[in-house]
């Protein structure tokens, strides 16, 4: 462990209520909320340029593959209209294989490259992007 206790610390004028605990803020945080993450940092883009240059060649996103999908069908017993009935139910496993690690400035590296995309495809400042993809 880096950090040293208190991890929290209660809120400046925060006022008791029965049955519930005062509120308790981050040390940094005690007086008021923080508008920015660190000095310099008031953008998504500066957030992660400033991991990029802090974490460089830590591990930043993990995937991993799809190496086989299980099906197994089961029989299970279920209430129906207060009766028991026995079905066949079916239970689907993935076998994934070892994580494949994206460092952080590989991840800034890819940010850049996408935002030049955009760039060439002729967008600015203000416009907006819709990102659709599926989920695993």
């Amino acid at each position: 462990m880096t950090a040293k206790p208190p991890f929290t610390l209660p809120a400046v004028g925060a006022s008791a209520v029965d049955g519930e605990t005062i509120p308790r803020r981050h040390p940094k945080a005690v007086n008021s909320f923080v508008s920015i993450p660190e000095e310099g940092c008031h953008t998504l883009y500066d957030v992660l340029v400033r991991a990029g240059q802090k974490f460089g060649n830590e591990k930043a996103l993990g995937t991993r593959p799809l190496l086989k999908k299980h099906i197994e069908t089961k029989k299970i017993k279920k209430m129906v209209d207060g009766k028991e009935r026995e079905e066949e139910k079916e239970w689907t496993y993935f076998e994934m294989g070892s994580y494949s690690w994206t460092t952080f400035s590989e991840y800034v590296e890819l940010a850049l490259q996408v935002g030049a995309g955009f760039r060439e495809f002729g967008l600015t400042k203000g416009d907006k992007v819709h990102v659709y993809a599926a989920t695993r």
